[in-house]
Formats: C-alpha cells, structure tokens, sequence
C-alpha cells in the first residue's frame, strides 16, 4: 500500500490497514504525504438496513446509547489456516501471528466495530479482553472483550473461529429508549414512535439489498475520488478500530484495561 501511494496511486486496503496499530499509523502517513487518497474497505457499512438504522439512531430512536454487543463464530476447519475458505493460494500465514497479526479478533471483528462506530457515532476510550486457542496456533480462535464507550455505553464483542458446526453473527445496540438489532433479523423497538412505525413495538428493518455493499463502497470511493472530497470511509476509520483491535490485545497480553488514548499518541496527519 505504501508503494502504491509513493507511485502515486489512489489506495484501498483491505480491513484491517496493517498487522500493528503503528504500521497502520506509518501507511496512513505515508499516503498522506504522498498527496492520495486512501480508504479501508468496511462495506458492511453500505448494506441498506445498516444506512436505515444510522439514520434512525440519529433521530435518536434508540435515545442516549447505553450498550452494544457483537457476537461472531464460525467453525473454521484446518484446511482454513493454509488456504483459506478458497484453498486457491496455499499458505500458513493466517496462522502465523507475526504475518497475520492475530486471529479471530484481527480477521473478524474490524467489520463488526466499525458498524457501531458508524452506527450510533461512539468510540471505544477502555478495553478488557481474554483470548484463547483450542488448536495448535499461534494466533487466537477465541475472544472476549469489554470496552467502554466515549459516551458512557458498555459492550461485549465475543467470537470464536472454532465454534463446532456454528455459524453466527449477532450485533445489536440499545439504549433509553430502543434496542437496535443489526444482526442476524434486522429490527427495531423503540419508545418513540414515527411515521412509519408505531411506538413500544418491533419493527423489522429488513430490505431488499439493491447491489453488492463492497461494489457501492468502491463506487462511492470513485465518486469522491473525482469530485475531490474526503471518502466516506477515511484512513482514520481504519486507524480507530486498528486501536481498539491493539488495546485488546494488549489488554490480554498485561491482564489490564488498556485505554485506547494510550495508544493512539500523535495525530496521522502531524
């Protein structure tokens, strides 16, 4: 990534920027001093009930946010670690915790946070986290973590990529006046009522997906890209939910609450 932008090119990167907080901190550098633009690809973001529900939460549906909660598990069998899902390109780099960075924490979850991020507009400022492996690996295939929230709110994010015969994906977020379910039935109840929906009752969000989330995310990169606006998703995007991913692993490396601010230090474009 940091040659394409010296090129420079325009960059996406996939999630998550890089394998530690300040690699990711050195790519972001590099492509703001190369004069480009770059993103990471949180598509989830673009999925339509995703946008319907940002939208109600910031007319405050849910009121003041008080938690979150994001649940993955899969069962990833062995064949995984040195092909991944396709086996087209056979290697153990997904084991490898210096060439991955980690498990199911770092390939998983940066979708799942970055949702809440964009969903209910809070940052993560303290995290607790346990993690675990059940299979001879040096990165992790299980996890729980506990954050606290800019504004108060508490959450869980819990996974594991060794889940036998499970595939699952839950995230919700409530607050004092609704509960908000993103995942697996996109729904909503809420106190307060609109237009469209009644107060004190569910209320299902599902729609019709109008294209692929990852084709509207480049599209919409491109778009910025020729009108000279900043992209919807930014580097900092990636750098922010990089920090919560290193603080937890931090956290379970000291068996300490690691504040997110502690890591974070100068600002990208210093």
């Amino acid at each position: 990534a940091i040659q394409a932008a010296e090129a420079g090119l325009h960059v996406i990167v996939e999630k998550p920027l890089a394998r530690t907080l300040a690699e990711a901190r050195e790519l972001a550098t590099a492509v703001r001093q190369a004069g480009v633009t770059g993103t990471v690809c949180f598509p989830q973001r673009f999925e339509r009930h995703v946008e319907h529900a940002r939208r109600l939460v910031s007319q405050g549906a849910l009121g003041e946010v008080t938690g979150a909660l994001a649940v993955y598990f899969a069962d990833k069998a062995a064949s995984y670690w040195v092909g991944g899902y396709s086996g087209r390109s056979v290697s153990g780099w997904r084991g490898s915790r210096e060439l991955s960075g980690g498990g199911v924490l770092m390939m998983n979850f940066p979708h799942l946070i970055d949702v809440i991020r964009a969903v209910a507009r809070i940052e993560v400022l303290e995290v607790s986290a346990l993690t675990a492996s059940s299979e001879e690996l040096e990165v992790e295939d299980t996890v729980s973590v506990s954050v606290r929230y800019d504004n108060g709110a508490v959450g869980s994010f819990v996974g594991s990529s060794a889940a036998r015969g499970t595939t699952d994906e839950q995230l919700q977020l409530w607050g004092t006046d609704g509960h908000l379910v993103l995942s697996p039935e996109p729904r909503l109840f809420s106190l307060r009522s609109r237009p469209e929906a009644t107060a004190s009752r569910w209320h299902s969000l599902a729609a019709e997906e109008a294209a692929d989330p990852r084709a509207v995310f480049v599209s919409r990169f491109a778009t910025a890209l020729a009108r000279g606006v900043e992209p919807d998703v930014t580097l900092e995007d990636g750098l922010a939910v990089q920090a919560v991913v290193e603080a937890a692993y931090r956290a379970d490396a000291t068996g300490r609450s690691v504040k997110v601010a502690e890591l974070v230090g100068v600002r990208v474009d210093a």
